[in-house]
C-alpha cells in the first residue's frame, strides 16, 4: 500500500495594505548612498504633516488612475503596490511595481498613473526629508 502524500500546510492570507507605507531610508541626493535616519524622533507636528502629505498624495494618485478598458471588460481587478521616490521638490522618479496584481495590464496602468502624476507638491521642510522612498497601493476594482 503506498503512503499518501503529506498534506500541504495552509498559507496565511496577506494582510491588505490600507495606506502608503513610508520607508525610513532616504536616498542621499546624487550620491546613490542611503542617508542615515535622523536620530531624533519626529515631533508630533512633523508626524501630522507626514500623515497629511501622504493622504494628499494618495488622493492625487487616485485622481490620475485610469482603469484599462480591456481589463475592465475582462473583469480584471486587484491592487498593485508601486514603489517610487519623491524628491524634496515633489518630482517622482523610479516608479516600478513592487507587488503585482496578477494582471499585467493593471500593473502597467499603476506605473503609468505615477508617470502621469509626474510631480506632486514639494515635501514640507518641517518633515525634514530631502527625498522619500514610498510603497503605495493602487486599487483597481469594478464598482
Amino acid at each position: 500500500r503506498p503512503t499518501p502524500p503529506p498534506k500541504a500546510k495552509p498559507t496565511p492570507a496577506a494582510a491588505p495594505i490600507a495606506k502608503p507605507t513610508p520607508r525610513r531610508e532616504a536616498t542621499a541626493a546624487g550620491s546613490g548612498k542611503r542617508a542615515e535616519a535622523p536620530s531624533a524622533k519626529p515631533t508630533q507636528n512633523a508626524k501630522a504633516l507626514e500623515a497629511r502629505y501622504l493622504n494628499e498624495l494618495r488622493r492625487a494618485i487616485a485622481n490620475k488612475r485610469r482603469y484599462p478598458a480591456r481589463a475592465r471588460r475582462q473583469g480584471d481587478t486587484g491592487t498593485v503596490v508601486v514603489y517610487f521616490v519623491i524628491a524634496a521638490n515633489g518630482s517622482i522618479s523610479g516608479a516600478r511595481v513592487d507587488k503585482g496584481s496578477g494582471s499585467a495590464s493593471l500593473d502597467t496602468a499603476a506605473v503609468e498613473t505615477l508617470q502621469r502624476l509626474g510631480k506632486f507638491k514639494p515635501i514640507p521642510a518641517a518633515i525634514g526629508r530631502s527625498s522619500w522612498t514610498l510603497r503605495v497601493p493602487i486599487r483597481f476594482a469594478l464598482e
